[in-house]
């Protein structure tokens, strides 16, 4: 199993329990209290999870604090407010491991009274490296909303949510496969072999994603070609990012509803783990980048998206990219796209939405695309598509 982190060279010297005073960060913290304190991990089917991201997000693309509150209470009506429960069981360092599970309800609030009294008594760094210690191989769960959460909760430096964020973290129980027989590939290679394996194309529809990698075929693949090199981190990074957008905008239509949520949670994920990331420099960051990318290959496989690197490419300076085989240019579904020049005006649509994927993906198109400016039209375009049909 892995053994994700050397604790000793994490520097979380950025994270610190006194809060700036504006006005919007008072806003912020005041629904994120009130989101831990009445809504579970789970409600209704949907993530209270969401509720937090969310509103970070507003918070960092500049929203007001009155559009953040008009955004909580538009999400607070698809949930119900519940009884805190009484604890169950008592959370001790000697029995952390026996009560994670993989419901995300069971020991909630147990482990988030765990990990606030032992941050009273220890510290909130020593809090985060024992969370990480025992439950590092969940990163990469729940479709990547784990470490999406948790590196949102570092970088507003607010000790409850740093909390929460572990608690959940605990709760989300992830089985991953040894990787020390394994052999270092290249990524898309890597991608490509998986997509046209057949084998592993014949299991159900409901096939679950943390599962597959039991299969044998799964397994196979998996033996022969899926260690990463850290050296390669920054060019693993930049190539996902490149294959999120050729797959985005090359598989969304009005007929492909699927987009894929499981595409959008990559590369909100993907920048998450790498803003993350820079807090460790260790021996063991190629098996945190291992971790999320085997849980990416599990959720890849389960909704069955075609390979992109033989059959992409791209039209013009501006994109789109298609298929070969598809004749229609996508950009005729971008309604009034030079209105559309600037992240200014594309962050100010997409704060006005309550989907609250659609605030994550623009937030972390726009810093992607301000980084790696060779693909800033790509991720505005691939922004606008969002807003525009956010319900896909």
């Amino acid at each position: 199993m892995f053994t994700l982190f050397s604790f000793a060279r994490f520097n979380f010297s950025h994270l610190k329990d006194s809060l700036t005073t504006t006005r919007e960060k008072q806003k912020l913290i005041e629904l994120l209290e009130l989101n831990n304190l009445f809504y579970p991990v789970y409600n209704n089917r949907n993530f209270s999870n969401h509720i937090s991201m969310s509103l970070n997000v507003l918070y960092q693309l500049g929203a007001c604090s009155e559009r953040m509150e008009s955004h909580f209470e538009s999400l607070k009506k698809t949930k119900e407010i519940r009884q805190q429960d009484s604890h169950k069981v008592i959370i001790t360092e000697n029995n952390l491991k026996r009560y994670q599970n993989d419901t995300g309800v069971t020991n909630y609030d147990e482990f988030r009274q765990f990990f606030q009294d032992y941050a009273n008594k220890n510290g909130i760094y020593s809090t985060i490296q024992l969370a990480l210690e025992n439950f590092n191989q969940n990163i990469g769960s729940h479709l990547f909303h784990v470490i999406i959460r948790l590196q949102y909760a570092f970088q507003i430096n607010y000790k409850e949510e740093i909390i929460s964020s572990l608690a959940y973290l605990a709760v989300k129980q992830l089985t991953l496969p040894d990787i020390q027989d394994a052999q270092e590939g290249n990524i898309l290679d890597i991608l490509e072999e998986f997509s046209n394996n057949v084998d592993l194309f014949k299991y159900p529809e409901d096939l679950n994603p943390t599962n597959i990698y039991s299969q044998p075929a799964f397994q196979k693949l998996y033996k022969k070609t899926t260690q990463i090199s850290e050296k390669e981190f920054e060019k693993l990074f930049e190539k996902l990012v490149d294959f999120y957008l050729k797959v985005q905008l090359l598989q969304q239509n009005e007929n492909n509803p699927r987009l894929n949520i499981v595409m959008i949670h990559l590369i909100t994920g993907l920048y998450s783990l790498q803003v993350f990331l820079k807090n460790y420099k260790g021996n063991q960051v190629k098996n945190v980048i291992q971790n999320f990318f085997i849980a990416f290959l599990c959720y890849y496989v389960t909704i069955r998206l075609p390979i992109l690197t033989s059959k992409i490419q791209l039209t013009d300076n501006v994109g789109p990219y298609y298929f070969e085989e598809v004749k229609e240019d996508i950009s005729q579904y971008i309604i009034d796209r030079q209105k559309w020049e600037t992240w200014e005006e594309i962050v100010k649509k997409g704060t006005k939405s309550d989907d609250v994927h659609t605030l994550k993906l623009v937030y972390v198109l726009k810093q992607l695309g301000q980084k790696y400016r060779n693909i800033n039209n790509q991720c505005k375009l691939a922004a606008v598509w969002k807003i525009q049909f956010e319900k896909k």
